[in-house]
């Protein structure tokens, strides 16, 4: 099939919600395993995007790590308190940076994803189903940041640590919205990683004060 071809097939067949996109990609997307395999044994790094984490000088620390996973822009990426490793995205909203080894797609929009990236090979799609048991955990539409970090959790990981994460207590580098307009409940998220915390000894937040 022609390159134009493959790609109005591609763009007939994303549905809206994105729960059945799943089987256009076939050998196309990632699996779990695919990816579990790279970081089995690893300590790993998420960066999130709040803003408190660019009054920090965490870079150097955060490049230590064996993984690096960033999420949607990542917009502390190259400098002083976000450092510069950059191994995997995960993001729910149309990807700015393209030389990482794999993108984990966490939104249900398909509509939202570059045909590069859908035929890549390079790609990965968090589960519709895991997307709505987090949702119905949590009592609002799960965040990237902890669709992350329940994707992580799963894995053979040796250490998981959470960097510019605060539940939108000091808003987020990736926009404008506050905790009244963000779809997400941020006090619900934050006791879910508590209590994972709690039962997983492998997830620490670190501190930016």
């Amino acid at each position: 099939m022609a390159l134009a071809d493959r790609a109005r097939h591609w763009r007939a067949s994303r549905h809206p919600e994105g729960n059945t996109g799943q089987k256009w990609f076939g050998k196309n997307c990632q699996t779990e395993h695919d990816l579990y395999e790279q970081i089995a044994g690893k300590n790993v790094a998420l960066v999130g995007n709040a803003r408190a984490l660019m009054n920090t000088r965490q870079g150097d620390q955060i490049d230590s790590y064996d993984f690096v996973v960033r999420m949607n822009h990542a917009p502390s990426l190259g400098t002083v308190a976000g450092g510069a490793r950059f191994d995997w995205l995960a993001t729910s909203i149309r990807p700015v940076h393209h030389s990482v080894k794999n993108c984990l797609w966490m939104g249900q929009k398909l509509k939202r994803m570059p045909y590069s990236l859908a035929v890549s090979g390079n790609l990965y799609l968090y589960p519709f189903k895991r997307r709505q048991i987090m949702s119905e955990i949590l009592g609002a539409r799960a965040s990237t940041g902890v669709m992350l970090i329940d994707f992580m959790l799963n894995s053979p990981a040796r250490k998981i640590s959470l960097f510019g994460f605060d539940f939108f207590e000091t808003l987020s580098l990736s926009g404008d919205q506050d905790k009244e307009t963000a779809p997400h409940d941020f006090l619900s998220e934050a006791d879910w990683v508590a209590a994972k915390m709690q039962k997983d000894g492998r997830l620490t937040l670190v501190s930016m004060a």
